[in-house]
């Protein structure tokens, strides 16, 4: 798949580096492999921006992110104007293979209630890996 093919319509990039080849796409600097796309997002605790040259000497063709960085840079740049958005619709377009149904659920009851209630009704149907996601252990 191109750059280009995986690029918001907000992007704004370099047209030569449309046609590069990705490999990937992740968020995560310290998963990068050769070939693929990292997305630096601001987040509460750290700056994604502080991995990008991890994330570049890890193997990182491209780096998607808000703001352009500081040091120059051996990877074509893509700003965005919302690289939570911009990852998303990257990793919509890169995997396509999509679950039917996704569901998440946050609180402390809210989640014990969930893992009781998927132990007794669910869990006979769902794969062991989602069993473990739920934190059931048998």
């Amino acid at each position: 798949m191109k750059l280009r093919e995986i690029l918001p319509p907000d992007a704004d990039t370099d047209p030569r580096h449309a046609d590069l080849d990705v490999g990937g796409v992740t968020a995560d600097s310290r998963v990068v492999k050769r070939g693929d796309v990292f997305v630096a997002i601001a987040g509460n605790k750290a700056d994604g921006a502080r991995f990008i040259a991890p994330a570049i000497a890890a193997g990182a063709i491209a780096i998607i992110a808000e703001q352009t960085p500081n040091a120059p840079l051996n990877a074509a740049f893509v700003r965005v104007g919302n690289a939570r958005r911009a990852l998303a619709l990257a990793a919509a377009k890169f995997y396509p293979r999509q679950p039917k149904t996704i569901a998440a659920v946050t609180g402390t009851s809210a989640l014990q209630i969930c893992r009781v209630k998927a132990a007794t009704d669910v869990l006979p149907l769902v794969p062991v890996t989602a069993a473990m996601v739920l934190g059931w252990r048998g």
